[in-house]
């Protein structure tokens, strides 16, 4: 629950297992299960614990889930039901619906400078020219 709380996100059952002796991280899992304080979920061969808030726990008419199954929109495209939703007065929809944003892009990097000499100002009195002593050779 405070991984929950905290926006954290699943748990997977390795992770519990890794924490707890395996036996009790097992009894655990399946009273929590049973309880329906969690719902276990395989992917990609792992399974991963997600907890069911019991504050979401919506109780629906039973006439609305049946009217709901009844109702076929295959061979239906996304502009039809829109334009079907439209015409029966249901507009909410558009209002609520999450905005999708653009993808902002990276700033790029400069390109890469050439190399200069760098002039080692603290050691220029040690420093020894031999420019004319390889034109003699």
């Amino acid at each position: 629950k405070s991984r929950h709380e905290k926006c954290e996100g699943a748990v997977t059952v390795d992770d519990v297992r890794d924490t707890i002796p395996r036996p009790t991280a097992d009894k655990i899992i399946e009273n929590l299960i049973k309880d329906g304080q969690v719902v276990k979920v395989t992917s990609n061969k792992k399974e991963i614990l997600f907890y069911t808030d019991p504050a979401y726990k919506l109780k629906v008419h039973p006439d609305f889930t049946e009217s709901w199954r009844k109702i076929s929109v295959e061979g239906l495209d996304d502009k039809k039901i829109w334009e079907f939703l439209d015409k029966q007065g249901h507009y909410g929809l558009m209002k609520n619906t999450p905005r999708q944003s653009h993808l902002t892009n990276k700033p790029r990097r400069g390109g890469r400078r050439p190399d200069t000499m760098k002039h080692n100002q603290h050691v220029a009195h040690k420093l020894e020219d031999y420019s004319e002593s390889a034109t003699k050779k």
